[in-house]
């Protein structure tokens, strides 16, 4: 479960850092979109500003929900899949709307899932350690350690 957690993540990372390369080419090709607009001295004017925030981002959801179309798997109608398993796919709408979401995000998501997947391996590895000396319960000897501050001291 973990794995397709993260593949998916992963997956999702990709994307966003591509729907962020096409708005920054989009930008680029209208540089109206890149500056905010500013008013007499150099103050940006909120209401001429919030239009050119909203075509970003319905440029930005254009080309995620573009993005995630030319990713799903065969078929490409409102059912196609993004897959992120052997058997298992997220609708590619839903795809896109993830992708809108930033790679900032996605990034934090996926070293959460590779840390979770650390955490699993070193429990695994934990337990094979428990068995290989003899401790089929979880009732192992506990070695109590004075605390920090005893420990400065010395």
């Amino acid at each position: 479960m973990t794995e397709t957690i993260g593949t998916l993540a992963s997956l999702a990372l990709a994307g966003s850092l591509a729907v962020e390369r096409l708005v920054t080419i989009v930008k680029t090709v209208f540089p109206s979109l890149s500056e905010p607009t500013r008013a007499g001295w150099g103050e940006s004017d909120v209401r001429v500003d919030q239009v050119r925030r909203l075509l970003v981002l319905l440029v930005t959801i254009v080309t995620s929900q573009a993005t995630a179309f030319f990713v799903t798997s065969g078929d490409p109608s409102w059912e196609g899949q993004v897959m992120f398993g052997p058997d298992r796919g997220i609708p590619w709408p839903l795809f896109g709307l993830l992708i809108s979401g930033g790679s900032a995000f996605w990034t934090s998501v996926v070293s959460y899932a590779s840390a979770l997947k650390d955490v699993q391996k070193s429990e695994v590895k934990r337990a094979e350690q428990r068995e290989q000396r003899g401790w089929l319960s979880t009732d192992a000897p506990v070695v109590a350690l004075p605390p920090a501050s005893v420990v400065k001291e010395l």
